[in-house]
């Protein structure tokens, strides 16, 4: 292999693997940004309006959550009235973490508020994690320190002691390059153990409330 290919060889894996970094820093901003600035916890949040009276729609997602939430597992209910609905939720299946948590290891919660608008009724939910500052922290110590380490690393000595080697057969170890992705991937794994819990729990829950109008 020529100086000319390795090096275009290098520049062209290099600059992919900037572009996946980009991208890396991009998704990481965007899955552990704060939805409640004074509530870091809060994974989700949101408002429903059903058709129903306050408590016919609290005693029938009482009596729901009871049975656990679909596709996710057992809940256990720490408050149940009329006005507020809070506990927590235990994953069981592909999504069980440790001890039966959700996959970021700390616990899942959840809190429904009613409000009594006549004949109908709004339901705030928030759904709330304990264990997304360890996620969180390592997901930053990549994207913003291992990450930029190890390209500019890549950088310098890949340029310098294979494309510029005197020995052509060498030179062919450029593609060695490509090794940058197995610091890559793992940013993308932390970002979507973030939200995964979360989207399952709020999705299941949401699905309840709607069906407390029937």
């Amino acid at each position: 292999m020529t100086e000319q290919t390795a090096f275009t060889v290098f520049i062209t894996i290099f600059a992919g693997g900037v572009g996946v970094w980009l991208l890396a820093l991009h998704v990481h901003r965007r899955a552990f940004r704060a939805i409640d600035p004074e509530h870091p916890q809060v994974l989700a949040r949101g408002e429903l309006m059903i058709e129903a009276p306050a408590a016919k729609v609290s005693e029938k997602v009482i009596s729901a959550l009871r049975g656990g939430l679909q596709g996710v597992g057992p809940v256990r209910i720490e408050e149940g009235n009329d006005r507020r609905i809070s506990g927590e939720v235990t994953f069981v299946g592909s999504m069980r973490g440790p001890t039966g948590r959700s996959p970021m290891g700390g616990g899942t919660f959840f809190t429904v508020e009613f409000s009594a608008l006549g004949s109908r009724t709004s339901a705030s939910y928030r759904i709330l994690g304990s264990g997304g500052g360890c996620l969180k922290t390592s997901s930053a110590l990549l994207v913003h320190g291992v990450i930029p380490v190890v390209l500019a690393a890549a950088g310098f000595l890949i340029p310098t002691f294979i494309v510029k080697n005197e020995d052509p057969s060498v030179r062919y170890q450029v593609f060695q390059t490509f090794q940058i992705i197995h610091v890559l991937w793992p940013s993308f794994l932390l970002a979507a153990l973030r939200g995964m819990g979360a989207k399952a729990v709020t999705k299941a829950l949401i699905t309840v409330l709607q069906n407390s109008a029937f």
